[in-house]
């Protein structure tokens, strides 16, 4: 397991175990690695990334593309 995976796992867990908040991954390609759904119809995207790690650049548009929606 990467040292991403570990870190996204472990949140998940939290979130879940913790708070009582579900997750889901996504799993497209460009899309934020997993997506919180937070009470009140509030979804939290997140994007993972090891320490020092870039978005590539069709995550920057994408996350360009989310934010113009209002993500």
């Amino acid at each position: 397991m990467s040292h991403e995976s570990k870190i996204e796992a472990d949140v998940a867990k939290f979130a879940l175990e913790q708070i009582g908040v579900p997750s889901e991954k996504f799993g497209q390609r460009s899309y934020p690695d997993r997506i919180f759904f937070i009470p009140g119809g509030r979804p939290l995207l997140i994007e993972f990334k090891s320490p020092g790690e870039k978005p590539r650049p069709l995550q920057e548009h994408r996350i360009k593309q989310l934010r113009q929606l209002g993500y």
